[in-house]
């Protein structure tokens, strides 16, 4: 089973990383379809925001853990061809998936906790920090997919695929296989134009055996008369 490549990696955390936000989009305008008109606003009590957030880490959870434990591929790792696993190469369970969303979202946090001090000195003395608060979170996204990836590339796996017992796997493509029992015409080498001979090995599905059938091919020369 092979580590998937640098790009894969990365291309199905965006890949997923969309689907989430799509997911907290959707949920965002659903609950404030079903809170009161005259309470708007998600963020009116502090309350309020710590219950939006949680619903908010629910709706990933539920993405993530789920599609992780039944089959071990979101839609990211499915269309680039990625699977988690645990370490012996059995399936993932609800708890493996669970601990390593709670790990993923530790690390998460701390590397925003890390850069915090970019926010505080961009945002010194700015009248408007907006502008600041769109780089943070910029380089927040950025730096945390980057470290997700390139801590997948140690040894012993990343800091969630450790405590959780799993690893992410590449799928082989099954084309270009020969399926048993279809015939394959192999030209064997040295032959002239006259005398080329093709051999087409054809295996019985059951018994295997080689029956070897010969064909040649001859050369249309066409020798002028005198």
């Amino acid at each position: 089973m092979k580590a998937p490549s640098l790009f894969r990696h990365l291309a199905a955390l965006l890949y997923d990383g969309l689907i989430v936000l799509a997911l907290w989009l959707f949920g965002t305008f659903l609950l404030a379809l079903l809170i009161h008109p005259a309470r708007r606003s998600l963020n009116a009590s502090e309350s309020g925001r710590i219950l939006y957030w949680g619903f908010l880490l629910a709706l990933a959870w539920i993405f993530l853990a789920g599609f992780w434990s039944h089959g071990g591929q979101t839609l990211g790792l499915k269309a680039w061809r990625l699977k988690l696993v645990q370490r012996n190469g059995q399936p993932v369970n609800w708890s493996h998936a669970t601990v390593r969303f709670l790990v993923e979202l530790i690390e998460w946090l701390l590397i925003g906790v890390f850069l915090l001090p970019v926010y505080f000195l961009g945002s010194r003395g700015a009248s408007d920090r907006t502008a600041t608060l769109s780089v943070y979170l910029t380089l927040w996204l950025v730096t945390g997919f980057l470290v997700f990836v390139l801590s997948g590339r140690l040894p012993r796996g990343s800091l969630h695929d450790r405590l959780s017992r799993t690893r992410l796997i590449r799928i082989e493509s099954a084309l270009g296989t020969t399926p048993q029992g279809s015939a394959s015409f192999l030209k064997k080498p040295g032959r002239s134009l006259a005398g080329n001979r093709l051999d087409a090995v054809i295996r019985h599905p059951k018994t295997s055996r080689v029956a070897p059938l010969s064909l040649y091919m001859r050369a249309a020369v066409t020798i002028p008369a005198d």
